[in-house]
């Protein structure tokens, strides 16, 4: 083996241009490759993580258009009342800038059932519970990143517009999630307050006292998602068609996001693909050249008893060789580069163990198939064909 690799290493550096040209195109190609993985890898991610932020087995209904097609506190109820397996809840938001908090911050005001609907604990203390909104108690629970930036804790007084409210609880949001749309208040982000709907009854407006933002339902199982959404659709439409309502599954908030992935897969898979198949054609050329310029010693290894699968072996370890070398400075490169710059990257992008072991794994591949016509032209050179050119 120490020898094979000696004679491939002699083959190599007496053409260090054509080895560094072979090296540099594959070692693009796999780079390519590499952006492309951590891209289609980081909205995979990006899509489990809002999937997961939402809730598997929870839809959300949003206010329509219509000036008929708000929601209310009521229709939450209504849908409590006969959706009995499901749990449902509602939202309201507020944005308030309270004493102490460095800043304005997002109030949500709801009902004891929203840690139950998005599967939420308690870090410490408790949430909201059916007492709280039933009295309107002047209650609060804060997420925990709220509560490790400004230092609050259960207990603490707080001041939201002008109204005191005491911290109850610190509760672990699911990470909330850039939709650039009305869809974006389904997630609370870092910077939230809870409290009871019942509580912030005079900040609502005369006019829409009642009005929520949004009711989130979660079906008892996932297998049981689409039966709840059906009823649920037919408890809101009350005979109104079409329906006045935008509907929010997990699958309907990935939809750009599968979207994104289907566009870079195709463009920059196109320019991945071209660039892994100039790496190939350059190092085809290398290998030719190679078995052109070694000819006389091609003759004398098979005079010397090497057999011609011997003479093909060698030229196809070389080419696995250098795509090997290639993919690997390829891929570290790239993963230093992205890693570094991974914030100013136009899509979310994910490095791990697949977009470091695909590239290799094809620059292998690549090496065999395109070392193979080079290997078998370097096989059928006779002896005596290479002691004549000699």
């Amino acid at each position: 083996m120490n020898k094979t690799l000696r004679d491939i290493w002699d083959g190599l550096r007496f053409q260090p241009a054509r080895t560094a040209l072979a090296l540099l195109a594959v070692a693009i190609g796999m780079a390519a490759l590499t952006v492309l993985l951590a891209a289609l890898g980081g909205l995979r991610e990006r899509s489990r993580e809002v999937i997961e932020a939402m809730g598997t087995q929870v839809f959300a209904i949003l206010p329509g258009a219509a000036r008929d097609a708000e929601l209310t506190l009521d229709q939450g109820a209504l849908l409590a009342a006969n959706l009995r397996e499901a749990t449902v809840t509602t939202l309201r938001r507020f944005t308030v800038t309270p004493p102490g908090a460095a800043g304005p911050l997002t109030l949500v005001a709801t009902d004891g059932h929203l840690a139950a609907v998005r599967g939420w604990r308690p870090v410490r203390g408790r949430f909201l519970d059916a007492r709280d909104a039933a009295d309107g108690a002047r209650v609060a629970v804060i997420s925990a990143p709220l509560s490790l930036t400004v230092g609050w804790e259960p207990g603490r007084d707080i001041t939201l517009r002008e109204v005191p409210f005491t911290i109850v609880g610190v509760v672990e949001t699911a990470g909330g999630a850039d939709m650039g749309s009305t869809e974006e208040l389904l997630f609370s982000g870092e910077r939230t307050v809870f409290v009871p709907n019942s509580a912030t009854v005079s900040w609502a407006g005369r006019d829409s006292p009642g009005r929520v933002e949004a009711i989130l339902v979660r079906a008892p199982r996932l297998a049981d998602l689409p039966r709840t959404l059906a009823a649920a659709r037919r408890l809101l439409a009350q005979g109104r068609e079409p329906d006045p309502y935008p509907w929010v599954t997990p699958d309907v908030l990935v939809q750009g996001l599968r979207r994104l992935e289907a566009v870079i897969a195709a463009t920059a898979g196109a320019v991945a693909f071209l660039c892994i198949l100039l790496g190939g054609t350059t190092l085809m050329s290398l290998m030719i050249a190679n078995v052109r310029d070694r000819i006389p010693e091609i003759g004398l290894r098979r005079a010397l008893g090497a057999r011609p699968k011997d003479i093909a072996l060698l030229f196809v370890t070389e080419s696995c060789l250098v795509t090997g070398v290639a993919a690997l400075a390829g891929t570290l490169v790239t993963h230093a580069l992205l890693a570094a710059l991974g914030s100013r990257f136009p899509s979310p992008i994910h490095l791990g163990a697949a977009t470091a072991a695909i590239p290799l794994l094809v620059a292998l591949i690549l090496g065999g198939l395109f070392s193979f016509w080079p290997a078998r032209l370097a096989a059928r050179i006779a002896p005596a064909e290479a002691l004549r050119s000699e």
